[in-house]
């Protein structure tokens, strides 16, 4: 199978080494001997990262207002201000919803809404940048 082939896509943050800095990395979760890993194809070559296994979350398939992608471990706000993370609910078979600051209680499933947006991840914490609906009227 190709790398990217499978309807999965993942993303991690690289573990740092000797200086260098990258931002996330996206592509298809690999674990060998202990070690946790994305292979990407990029520039037309295959890359292999060592990423924080704390970091790596799945691409859910929905995008937020602003119509960027939405994965695991990544905190929303709703446009009545409260704050959710995303996580994989095993039990209901699906994303869903867990609020910030009580991550036992869960909102089952995630759907497309125009209400939602990235505000951060819990691997870098949340922005500070101003909303849309803030800066837009929305």
């Amino acid at each position: 199978m190709e790398v990217g082939q499978h309807s999965y896509l993942y993303r991690g943050y690289p573990v740092r080494r000797s200086g260098v800095q990258r931002d996330w990395v996206y592509g298809d979760l690999l674990t060998v001997l202990g070690s946790t890993q994305i292979i990407c194809r990029e520039n037309g070559e295959i890359h292999i990262y060592d990423v924080v296994p704390e970091s790596i979350g799945r691409r859910t398939g929905l995008v937020d207002v602003l119509g960027d992608a939405m994965y695991e471990g990544d905190l929303i706000r709703r446009k009545d201000g409260h704050i959710f993370v995303i996580c994989y609910a095993d039990h209901w078979g699906g994303f869903a919803l867990a609020e910030a600051d009580a991550p036992e209680i869960l909102a089952p499933g995630l759907s497309k809404s125009n209400e939602l947006i990235i505000i951060g991840n819990t691997t870098e914490g949340p922005t500070t940048e101003p909303l849309p609906w803030e800066t837009m009227g929305m």
